[in-house]
């Protein structure tokens, strides 16, 4: 008898549809280790929890939250100011969250840990949406309704717009070719 399974609790096989490696990547995508023909491995518990992997996401977010906290000690808002660190943080995380994953996937020898480390570590450490609601909670606390929309709108806004520029510069880097 298997042991149970972990997100029902029964017990027993039941089959699991087969999924990439890389569940982020397409399956027919030359990155994904198995395109080349071999069949895709059984999905498990243990590809998407492997300890190399999660020590790759925890060093990256070590980083990237120190390197938040940095720099929102060094430039502090006021308690009805505007939180520029904030939105520098994320406005820059989301330029190279673009830039690095096209960098990642599309220019450089695909692998098992750099794009954690560095897009769900790195850049979700350093970028911080919870930081940003909680000042715009305050802000409408205090009375600046139109600034704290205006930060909510223009965040949204200019943080898809660095990730795309980061995205566009990125591929302006010459490919390669892994042959």
């Amino acid at each position: 008898m298997s042991p149970p399974d972990p997100i029902s609790g029964r017990s027993g096989r039941r089959p699991r549809p087969a999924e990439p490696f890389d569940p982020d990547l397409d399956p027919s995508d030359p990155a994904q280790p198995h395109a080349a023909g071999t069949p895709a491995p059984p999905w498990s518990w243990r590809q998407r929890a492997r300890p190399d992997t999660l020590a790759s996401v925890a060093i990256g977010g070590a980083v990237g939250a120190g390197a938040r906290d940095w720099i929102s000690t060094a430039w502090p808002a006021g308690p009805a100011a505007f939180p520029w660190a904030t939105l520098w943080i994320n406005l820059s995380g989301g330029f190279l969250l673009g830039l690095g994953l096209v960098l990642i996937i599309e220019r450089l020898r695909p692998g098992r840990h750099l794009r954690p480390l560095f897009a769900t570590g790195f850049c979700g450490g350093f970028t911080t949406f919870s930081t940003l609601a909680v000042q715009s909670d305050l802000l409408v606390h205090r009375g600046r309704l139109g600034l704290a929309l205006a930060y909510l709108a223009g965040s949204t806004v200019a943080g898809l717009g660095a990730t795309v520029l980061g995205m566009a510069i990125a591929r302006l880097s010459p490919t390669r070719s892994w042959t």
